[in-house]
């Protein structure tokens, strides 16, 4: 109608204008142009605010405040352009969150507002780097998130973020991070998770110095923490081998000593006495002027006496070099036993052997996961959908923990294809979903479920499987085009007059939009991997799909101009 294109014309006028006057503050600084800016700005979202998103508004809003040096009301523009809840619809927004919510950290001395100001720089940080986990920004968005969330004492995500730093990133800045993921572990007491960090740690080539010191205190704390819980258990011999691998790990940490020490206490009191004189005879040998000396070997010679040993010490001493159980042999006779069971499709049984396996047994790693691994496909087998989920996500978050070193292709392909068999679950249920009355349940529901989907083909990308990358990168891109469909048929609302269907309308073809460009642009992240010669089924897919959104661009006919010297 006549109206409607004089509303269309009287917002583009709106739009010029604005941006005309933010250009020439922008040029001259003169408030006088900051103030008309702002004033064009303010009518556009009194009148079009359902535009908003479309016409970029929000974020053209807040780079003016940026410039007028108001980062607080910036920030506010720039989380509506950026954000539709948890979903971030505009990356460039997104990114001037976090990076306007820093500025404020650093400027800001008050402990209560810098407290909510860290929470909403992890909050914002998160969101970020879960979509773009390849982004050059991510890990330094990353890293400092993992900063702030210690510094609140939000363990747990120190942790999460922590893992978003690709094994890829420099030295200096995984070794930062871990170090953070460290001291998070210690302070969740999981020790055995700190430890697996400390040792990481240790094994690069830039920790030196006082840093290498702490590395090695936190490795000792992390390795003794774990003593004294076998401990308090009754779990002598675990008990045991932790503290006597302190000093095989850190020899000159204080805490090696200590758990040196300990372990002779333990087999003196067991009367375990070839293990005794075994372990005085590395205390002496490895801290030969420890205050304790006097009474090691005091010890050594109740020991001596007690093992009968006397004039046959040393036949003594070689058989002390075999002394104990076999942990090898039992690792893989019950390994062994596990492939049996599967062989003979005694399913249950093999469940059963697998499970104890892959909880006594955490090292070596591959194997460790690939008993999960085996786990999930018998479960397939049962259509135990909830047991097999379980064991997905155990090995999400034992993959997670594991040190660099301690990874394989073999890991690497487990843990890629479990996060991704996880995340198409989600992309199903996230289909069966259907937008109807009441919309705002089915809504919320729809957008929780998009959110899991999306954050779990994120994850299932960082593993840098080509095949994985490029089906992620592309399901990501069919989430954001399907929930774009599926709110422009959504279920209208049944008491809505002609007039008030027809915004309703305008209002839903605005809300898909954005949808639709963020699927347009993953399949071109996609179609951007040619460059690497990479090629393959989902590439091709993510171009079909292009061609049907974006024929003017990606679905022209070549020409062929004849050539007369």
């Amino acid at each position: 109608s006549k109206k409607e294109k004089i509303d269309i014309e009287l917002r583009k006028y709106i739009v010029q204008i604005s941006s005309y006057f933010h250009s020439e503050y922008e040029k001259k600084g003169k408030i006088k142009n900051l103030e008309t800016a702002e004033r064009w700005y303010q009518r556009y979202l009194e009148h079009y605010n359902a535009y908003a998103k479309q016409d970029k508004i929000y974020s053209l809003y807040g780079e003016l405040l940026v410039s007028a040096n108001r980062p607080e009301q910036a920030l506010d523009f720039f989380a509506q352009s950026a954000y539709d809840g948890e979903l971030i619809l505009d990356k460039k927004s997104a990114f001037a969150t976090i990076s306007l919510t820093n500025d404020l950290i650093l400027k800001n001395r008050n402990p209560e507002q810098l407290s909510d100001l860290h929470i909403q720089y992890i909050n914002y940080a998160l969101n970020y780097i879960q979509l773009y986990p390849g982004d050059t920004n991510s890990e330094s968005v990353a890293m400092r998130a993992s900063e702030l969330a210690l510094k609140e004492r939000d363990y747990e995500k120190v942790i999460t973020v922590a893992n978003y730093i690709p094994d890829t990133a420099a030295e200096k800045t995984r070794a930062y991070t871990n170090d953070l993921k460290g001291r998070a572990y210690l302070e969740l007491e999981n020790y055995q998770d700190a430890e697996s960090v400390y040792l990481d740690l240790l094994d690069t080539n830039i920790v030196r110095g006082n840093s290498r010191k702490e590395y090695e205190d936190r490795l000792a704390l992390s390795i003794y923490r774990q003593a004294e819980a076998a401990k308090i258990n009754d779990q002598i011999p675990e008990a045991l081998n932790h503290f006597t691998r302190i000093s095989r790990a850190v020899r000159q940490s204080e805490l090696a000593s200590t758990g040196l020490y300990d372990a002779i206490a333990i087999t003196m009191e067991s009367k375990q006495w070839p293990t005794a004189i075994s372990l005085i005879n590395q205390f002496q040998s490895f801290y030969p002027k420890h205050e304790y000396s006097a009474d090691v070997t005091q010890k050594l010679s109740v020991a001596y006496l007690n093992s009968n040993q006397k004039g046959r010490a040393a036949q003594e001493f070689e058989k002390l070099s075999k002394f104990g159980d076999d942990i090898e042999i039992k690792r893989a006779a019950l390994w062994k036993a596990a492939e049996l069971y599967e062989d003979k499709k005694s399913t249950d049984a093999a469940i059963k052997a697998y499970k104890e396996y892959v909880g006594r047994y955490h090292e070596p790693y591959e194997s460790n996961i690939e008993g999960m691994y085996r786990l999930i496909q018998l479960y397939t087998t049962k259509r135990d959908s909830g047991s097999r989920q379980y064991w997905q996500n155990e090995i999400i978050k034992t993959d997670q923990k594991a040190s660099k070193r301690s990874k394989t292709e073999r890991t690497t392909f487990i843990a890629s294809e479990t996060t991704l068999g996880m995340a198409r679950d989600q992309h199903e249920n996230f289909k069966r979903i259907r937008l109807i009355e009441p919309i705002a349940t089915s809504l919320k529901n729809k957008k929780s479920t998009m959110q899991n989907a999306v954050k779990l083909f994120g994850q299932a990308s960082t593993y840098g499987l080509e095949e994985i990358t490029t089906e992620a990168t592309f399901a990501i891109g069919e989430i954001y085009k399907q929930f774009s469909v599926d709110l422009l048929d959504s279920e209208r609302p049944r008491n809505l007059n002609a007039d008030e269907l027809d915004q309703y309308e305008i209002l839903l073809e605005d809300q898909a939009f954005p949808f639709e460009e963020k699927a347009i642009e993953f399949y071109e992240t996609n179609l951007g991997r040619t460059q690497d010669d990479t090629y393959n089924t989902w590439i091709e897919k993510s171009l079909a799909e292009l061609q049907a959104l974006f024929p003017v661009r990606y679905n022209r006919k070549g020409k062929a101009d004849a050539f007369i010297d």
